[in-house]
C-alpha cells in the first residue's frame, strides 16, 4: 500500500501523546510495535486512505513476516473485500410547487386558507447505490423548524437497486398531504442526504444539503405569488397538482432558483 498515517505513543515521561508517523520500510513492511508501548489506537496496526483512490472494488490480503524477514504461515481465507464510494449523493429540490403551481427562489407566496399549501418536487441520487436517507425540513424566524416534512432511509430500500444498494429517489411529489406554514414569515426549505460510505470511524458524507427561500404570509381565499423576476402568479385551484412534472423542472421555474448545494462537517 506505502501509506503513511499517524497514531499516538505515549510518553511516560511527559503523560503525554506523542504523535508517530507510521509507514513502510524499504521492503514495503510494517513493523509491529512491542507490546510494552501503549498506543492511543492500539489496535491500528494498518490504515488505507481510501479517499486518495477511486470508487471500486478492492481486495485485501495480509502477510506477516518473523524477525528474520521469512513469511509466516497464516489461515487460509485471509482476505477482504470493500466497496470505495468516494462520490457523494447528489440532493435537488426540483420545485417548491404551491397549488400545483411552482413557486421561484425569494418569492413571496400568500397562503390561503385550507387545503391550499405546498408540495416539493425531490430529487435525490446516488450513483454509486450507497444513499443512507434524507429528510425535508424548513426553519424560520428565530431558531424555529417546520420539523421534518419528509423523509426516507435505506431501511426501506434496502437491496432496491441491487445487492446493499439503493441510488434514491427521481422527481417525487411530496408530501402527500400538503405542508402548511402556521406563520408569516421568511423560510428556508432544506432538503439533507447523507451516504453509508464510512471511513472506520464515521459517515464520510453525513450531511449534504440543498437551500432554498421564500416568505410566506398567511392570507385567505386561494393565496397568490408574487416576487418572481419575470411573471407574477395566482395560485392553481387548490385542488390541482402540476401535470408532467416527471419530466423534471419546468425551464421558467429554473431559470429563477437561486440555490446553494452544501457539505456540513
Amino acid at each position: 500500500m506505502r501509506q503513511t498515517w499517524t497514531n499516538f505513543l505515549f510518553n511516560p515521561g511527559t503523560f503525554q501523546w506523542d504523535a508517530m508517523a507510521i509507514g513502510p520500510d524499504a521492503d514495503d513492511k510494517y513493523a509491529i510495535p512491542p507490546p510494552p508501548q501503549v498506543w492511543y489506537l492500539p489496535n491500528l496496526l494498518v490504515s488505507w486512505q481510501s479517499d486518495l483512490f477511486g470508487d471500486g472494488v478492492y481486495d485485501f490480503s495480509l502477510e506477516l513476516f518473523n524477525a528474520g524477514g521469512m513469511p509466516i504461515p497464516i489461515a487460509s481465507g485471509n482476505s477482504l473485500r470493500l466497496f470505495v464510494v468516494n462520490t457523494p449523493p447528489v440532493p435537488v429540490i426540483n420545485d417548491i410547487l404551491y397549488n400545483g403551481t411552482p413557486v421561484c427562489a425569494c418569492a413571496i407566496v400568500n397562503q390561503g386558507a385550507d387545503p391550499s399549501g405546498f408540495t416539493f418536487n425531490l430529487s435525490v441520487t446516488d450513483a454509486r447505490g450507497a444513499l443512507n436517507a434524507f429528510s425535508l425540513g424548513g426553519i424560520f424566524g428565530v431558531n424555529q423548524s417546520t420539523g421534518t416534512i419528509y423523509s426516507d432511509s435505506y431501511s426501506s430500500h434496502m437491496n432496491e437497486d441491487g445487492p446493499e444498494r439503493w441510488t434514491g429517489v427521481t422527481n417525487i411529489i411530496v408530501p402527500k398531504v400538503r405542508f402548511r406554514a402556521k406563520q408569516s414569515c421568511a423560510y428556508s426549505f432544506i432538503l439533507s442526504a447523507s451516504s453509508r460510505s464510512q471511513n472506520g470511524y464515521g459517515l464520510i458524507f453525513p450531511n449534504l444539503d440543498y437551500h432554498i427561500s421564500l416568505t410566506i404570509l398567511l392570507s385567505t381565499g386561494a393565496g397568490s405569488i408574487t416576487g418572481c423576476t419575470t411573471i407574477e402568479q395566482s395560485a392553481g385551484p387548490t385542488g390541482s397538482e402540476p401535470a408532467g412534472v416527471s419530466g423534471g423542472v419546468p425551464p421558467a421555474a429554473a431559470s429563477r432558483k437561486n440555490v446553494s448545494l452544501s457539505r456540513r462537517s
